[in-house]
């Protein structure tokens, strides 16, 4: 398997049409959804939102995206990590991203938490973005609530920024970031 970027556990890849059914399994928990919005409960809705954002997004923004986490050695669908300018966040203003911003994001299936993968793919992209795409800032964002997605953040070098409110959401989001400094490529 061809993957876009590789850690020792995981492959990051493109998403296929075929993930549709993953994507709705992973959007369809009530405990993976529970700090980022609606459960979704309609596999169709899924493959709309796979063929309609996801896919056509890889086109328009080479080198960014979500893309599939794979366990290297099953090839089990494990969840998705994201790439993307942060001006491409639909909350960017409320959130202060800038275009010197590039976003990493993460969402994994339950049986993957707890086991180091989400640290492991978002280092993986911040590397990423720091050396292949010159990146000046690496931001990530949460709910405060959301204690585990705080630690992974931290773990990878982020440093609290600021808490924001976003229209929606009765819980602040807060706002971690990362950036170059003139003498290193990912301080």
């Amino acid at each position: 398997m061809a993957y876009f970027l590789e850690t020792e556990r995981l492959g990051l890849r493109e998403f296929r049409r075929s993930d549709a059914p993953a994507m709705f399994a992973l959007d369809s928990d009530p405990e993976v959804m529970r700090y980022l919005g609606p459960v979704m409960t309609d596999p169709e809705a899924a493959r709309r939102a796979l063929e309609e954002r996801v896919l056509p997004y890889y086109a328009e923004n080479p080198g960014y995206g979500f893309f599939v986490a794979e366990e290297k050695v099953t090839g089990a669908f494990l969840g998705w990590f994201l790439l993307r300018p942060g001006l491409h966040f639909r909350f960017a203003q409320e959130v202060g991203f800038t275009a010197d911003d590039t976003e990493v994001g993460y969402r994994l299936m339950r049986f993957c938490w707890g086991r180091g993968l989400g640290t492991e793919g978002a280092a993986r992209l911040r590397d990423h973005a720091f050396e292949a795409r010159e990146t000046a800032c690496v931001a990530a964002i949460t709910l405060a609530t959301n204690l585990a997605s705080r630690r992974v953040m931290e773990k990878i070098g982020l440093r609290f920024e600021c808490e924001r409110l976003l229209p929606g959401f009765a819980d602040p989001a807060v706002v971690y970031r990362l950036c170059r400094t003139p003498s290193s490529p990912s301080s």
